[in-house]
């Protein structure tokens, strides 16, 4: 894509950090200092100069403490650095330092089951309850199920209840994983049972990989953390990452600290995520990236692979929708890439890789705030190593003028969720204030409907003149104005 200049009103409320930036990698290339130096937003303007953003103002932008990255290409490492720090007054960051990696454990998580797949101690298209003997997966009635497949879990498509798990602050009570599966205290999340027809369409249970943890554990006949070190992670090389379950790591290698949208650090780092499986690898980008390449290289069938190529490809298959065993697929072809996410309290990571072209990206951040400067992180990647996808979306901008702006400014009540939006004028575009500590710009795509740069979102004002109201829609949501007021 053609480089650009962002417009001036785009910075304003960013403020460049003076915080200590950690440079672990002296002798960058040229392509590395262009990707830290041209974060890209989600939208530009048709004919309109943008100026990208180097990386540690946009961590300031979204309070972001630290961000680690691993940039893959031609099916290798090609460099690692990592920025900032581990907590907001903690030690500065090191490409060793690990973060939660949330759910991309579920990532992790199936490359774990797909091994016993490919040992014949499993089999992706038969019954979970054949093989499990200490718990029994049920439906909403209580009677046994006996169509849920391994294949159905790993891809989300179980009808399995249970989406995420919300965690537990440190010196609670904690559930054993049978607690988990049942619903029973101190578990703070539902019985996991099956709710809706299996095999029909594509719902994210993070319940599902709960039941794969129980079966890892009763076919290996080894703790779940203990498995995935000697099958995966050592195999992998994933020398700084583990499942084994305290309240942090414990074996002395450094840790990242959860922060919120506002910048305020989580109580104690953060919270403590017993549903191993599916939320509770620590991890590195540098990590991650290893078995990502593991995974390219199983695709290309080299010596000594992690799976073979033909569940390797399996593994990249779509069952529903675009989700294949344990992580997003999308694109054909040579353009074909696979993704995941983590977010849990404090933390958010991405990784993305094209296993044919050999290029990806591993970003974690420590802040509940990292998830947009990720996207801006990968898309200048897109742009600097050529990937086909994730370019910033084309825009036309309209040109209004302070008063028009003006009109839409105000208190505005989200119902039924019950919240506020605070909204300004900064500038020439619009600026939404979320209870959370975050905020976007938004910019005039018509007289009455504006997109943020940030994340690509719509917001569409409407005025009924009768009633004397104006209303919004906005992520979803609709809202009424309480209160105007005047930028």
């Amino acid at each position: 894509m053609n480089q650009r200049t962002i417009p001036l009103a785009l910075f304003v409320g960013c403020v460049v950090s003076t915080a200590v930036f950690a440079e672990n990698n002296l002798n960058k290339t040229p392509r590395q200092q262009q990707l830290e130096n041209h974060l890209l937003p989600a939208v530009v303007f048709t004919d309109q100069p943008i100026r990208p953003w180097p990386i540690e103002q946009r961590m300031s932008r979204y309070r972001v403490p630290g961000v680690s990255i691993a940039l893959i290409n031609d099916g290798v490492i090609e460099w690692v650095n990592s920025f900032g720090r581990s907590a907001k007054d903690g030690p500065v960051l090191t490409p060793s330092t690990r973060f939660q990696a949330a759910s991309i454990s579920k990532w992790v998580t199936a490359v774990g089951a797909l091994k016993l797949v490919e040992q014949k101690s499993l089999k992706l298209e038969q019954s979970v309850n054949a093989y499990l003997q200490d718990w029994t997966l049920r439906n909403a009635d209580g009677s046994v199920n006996t169509d849920v497949t391994l294949k159905q879990l790993l891809s989300h498509q179980g009808g399995v209840s249970v989406q995420s798990f919300a965690g537990y602050a440190v010196g609670t009570t904690l559930p054993s994983a049978h607690q988990i599966l049942e619903g029973s205290a101190p578990a703070n999340s539902a019985p996991i049972r099956v709710i809706h027809e299996p095999g029909i369409e594509y719902r994210y249970s993070g319940g599902g990989y709960q039941v794969t943890q129980q079966l890892i554990e009763e076919i290996s006949g080894q703790s779940f953390a203990r498995y995935m070190q000697e099958n995966v992670l050592h195999t992998a090389n994933m020398v700084h990452s583990s499942y084994q379950f305290s309240p942090q790591p414990q074996d002395g290698l450094p840790v990242a600290c959860g922060h919120e949208f506002n910048g305020a650090p989580v109580p104690n780092c953060g919270r403590i995520y017993p549903e191993l499986a599916a939320a509770w690898l620590w991890s590195t980008p540098s990590d991650l990236a290893n078995l990502a390449i593991a995974l390219i290289d199983s695709v290309k069938r080299k010596p000594n692979a992690l799976l073979s190529s033909e569940m390797a490809r399996e593994h990249l298959t779509p069952a529903i929708g675009n989700m294949g065993l344990g992580a997003g697929i999308h694109g054909e072809g040579q353009a074909l890439h696979f993704d995941h996410s983590g977010w849990t309290h404090g933390f958010r990571s991405y990784l993305v890789v094209y296993p044919y072209l050999g290029k990806g990206i591993v970003v974690m951040t420590n802040a509940n705030g990292g998830h947009e400067l990720i996207n801006e992180v990968v898309r200048a990647a897109a742009a600097t190593y050529q990937w086909p996808d994730f370019a910033p979306k084309e825009k036309p901008l309209a040109r209004l003028n302070t008063e028009q702006l003006d009109q839409f400014a105000g208190t505005y009540r989200v119902e039924p969720q019950g919240f506020n939006l605070q909204i300004s004028r900064v500038a020439h575009h619009l600026q939404v204030n979320t209870p959370r500590g975050s905020h976007y710009n938004y910019f005039p795509v018509s007289t009455n409907r504006f997109i943020a740069i940030e994340d690509g979102s719509a917001l569409h004002f409407s005025s009924d003149h009768e009633a004397g109201t104006q209303t919004l829609t906005i992520w979803q949501m609709n809202a009424v104005r309480l209160s105007k007021h005047e930028s």
